[in-house]
C-alpha cells in the first residue's frame, strides 16, 4: 500500500505550476522565426496549463483563474488564449514509435474500443427530449509490458474495429511500401507518436508457458508451424478484429495475430492471400492437405480451446484495464464541444496516462 500511495503522490506533484525562467529563453527563440504577432507565452506555460485541463477536468475560464493565482506577479494568459493554444499543441502521446525490428524479443499489443459521452448531459434529457449526440468512439493500441497507450484513433460511433486495424499497426510497425487509404470521412483522426528512431529495439516481454493442463486435448501444436516466441511482436484483440484483411495486413508487418475467429469460418482466402487461411487452421485445425471443412464442430471448438491456451490469450484483458484505468482518471464523457476539439483532448488525455504510468512505475 505504501508504494500505491507513493505512487499517486509523484502523479500529483506534476501537475504544480510555477514560473520558470527557461520559458522566456524559449518564447525568444520561438519568435524568432514566427510571422506576424509574436507569442506571449511559451509553449511550457502552455503545456502546463494543459495537463491541468486534462487531470483536473477544468475549464478555460476557471483555469485562467487559477494560474492567474499560482503566477501571482507574472503576466497570465487569458482563457481565450488558452483555448486556441491549447487546441493548437503539436502532443506525442509515447514520446516516441516503436518498430518490430528484433524478432529475438517480445511484444505484445492489444487492441480495443470503448466510447466516451460527448456531454455529460444525463439520461433524463436523452430520454425526455430524445435527443441523441452519439459517443466519440476510441480504439486503443496499447502495450502489454509497459500498460502504455502507443496510438489512439479517435472516430464517432457508426465505424466498426476491424477497418481501423490497419491505421492503428502503423505507428508501431513502419512499411515502406504501405499506401495509406485516404477517407473522405472528416470524423476520424488518428492520433500517433511523431519521434523516435527506426532501429529502436522492442522492450522484451515474456510469453506465459504452454498450459499443461491442455495436453490432453488434440495436438494442435503440431499444426502449426510457428511457436509463439518465433515473432518479434504479436497482436490481441477480441473477435471484432478477425477480417481477412486485417490478418493479411499482420502477415505483412511481421506481427503475429493472435484473434480468434469464429468456429464456423473456412481456410480460403478469398484472394488476401494465404494469412487468412493460416490463421484458421492453426486455431480450428486442419492442414493445408485436408480441408477445414472435413472436422467437425467440436472438434473446432475443442481446437480453438486449446489455441487460446496455448498463446496465453487469457492476457487480453490487460487492455480492459487500460481503457478501465482511462475512464476513471478522466471520465466517461468530453468537456470540449467542436470535433477537432475533442480529438484534441483524447490526445492530451493519452499523454497524461502515459505521463502518469511512468510515475507509477
Amino acid at each position: 500500500m505504501a508504494t500505491d500511495n507513493a505512487k499517486y503522490v509523484r502523479r500529483g506533484r506534476g501537475l504544480a505550476v510555477a514560473h520558470d525562467p527557461g520559458w522566456e529563453e524559449d518564447l525568444m527563440e520561438a519568435n524568432c522565426s514566427k510571422e506576424g504577432a509574436p507569442f506571449r507565452y511559451a509553449d511550457g506555460l502552455i503545456m502546463a496549463a494543459a495537463a491541468l485541463r486534462t487531470a483536473l477536468g477544468m475549464q478555460y475560464r476557471q483555469l485562467s483563474g487559477f494560474l492567474a493565482a499560482m503566477l501571482e506577479g507574472h503576466d497570465s494568459p487569458h482563457y481565450s488564449i488558452l483555448c486556441r493554444r491549447i487546441n493548437r499543441l503539436d502532443v506525442d502521446i509515447d514520446g516516441g514509435l516503436v518498430r518490430v525490428s528484433d524478432r529475438s524479443a517480445h511484444m505484445m499489443l492489444l487492441a480495443d474500443s470503448s466510447g466516451l459521452k460527448q456531454c455529460n448531459r444525463g439520461e433524463w434529457i436523452r430520454q425526455k427530449w430524445k435527443v441523441r449526440r452519439g459517443f466519440v468512439k476510441i480504439h486503443l493500441l496499447a502495450d502489454a509490458g509497459t500498460k502504455r497507450i502507443l496510438a489512439v484513433m479517435v472516430t464517432d460511433d457508426k465505424v466498426g474495429d476491424s477497418p481501423v486495424l490497419e491505421d492503428l499497426l502503423g505507428t508501431v510497425v513502419e512499411r515502406r511500401d504501405r499506401k495509406r487509404r485516404e477517407r473522405p470521412d472528416g470524423r476520424t483522426a488518428l492520433i500517433r507518436g511523431r519521434t523516435g528512431a527506426a532501429g529502436s529495439p522492442i522492450p522484451r516481454v515474456d510469453l506465459p508457458p504452454p498450459n499443461n493442463l491442455a495436453e490432453g486435448m488434440s495436438p494442435l501444436a503440431l499444426l502449426c508451424g510457428r511457436r509463439p516466441g518465433s515473432h518479434g511482436a504479436c497482436l490481441m484483440a477480441d473477435g471484432a478484429y478477425a477480417s481477412r484483411a486485417n490478418m493479411q495486413e499482420c502477415k505483412d508487418v511481421g506481427v503475429r495475430p493472435l484473434i480468434p475467429i469464429q468456429a464456423r469460418c473456412n481456410a480460403r482466402g478469398m484472394g488476401t492471400g494465404d494469412a487468412w487461411g493460416e490463421a484458421v487452421r492453426e486455431q480450428l485445425g486442419g492442414s493445408p492437405e485436408a480441408r477445414v471443412s472435413s472436422i467437425g464442430m467440436e472438434e473446432r471448438e475443442e481446437n480453438k480451446r486449446y489455441w487460446k491456451s496455448r498463446v496465453g490469450y487469457n492476457r487480453r484483458w490487460l487492455i480492459e484495464i487500460i481503457i478501465s484505468a482511462f475512464k476513471r482518471m478522466f471520465g466517461d464523457h468530453m468537456h470540449s464541444r467542436k470535433w477537432e476539439h475533442m480529438v484534441q483532448e483524447i490526445r492530451l488525455r493519452a499523454a497524461q496516462y502515459n505521463r502518469w504510468q511512468e510515475a507509477g512505475a
